[in-house]
């Protein structure tokens, strides 16, 4: 699954359906019960990230006379 989702131009993971649920007497396909899923590359990698927080603290006023 991964190497379909290498080479398709979309950013979508493509499922599939590998095991189907089939009826014995018609052999028809009732349902799909597992699902496998492809991986994307992402667009963006981060891997590190810094924040910072300044806070000034409160003075208190006096109201001038």
């Amino acid at each position: 699954m991964n190497i379909v989702d290498y080479i398709d131009n979309d950013d979508y993971m493509t499922p599939f359906g590998w095991h189907e649920i089939r009826d014995p007497v018609t052999n028809a396909v009732l349902g799909v019960q597992e699902w496998v899923f492809g991986t994307e590359m992402p667009r963006l990698v981060l891997n590190e990230a810094y924040a910072q927080i300044n806070t000034t603290p409160m003075i208190p006023t006096s109201p001038r006379s």
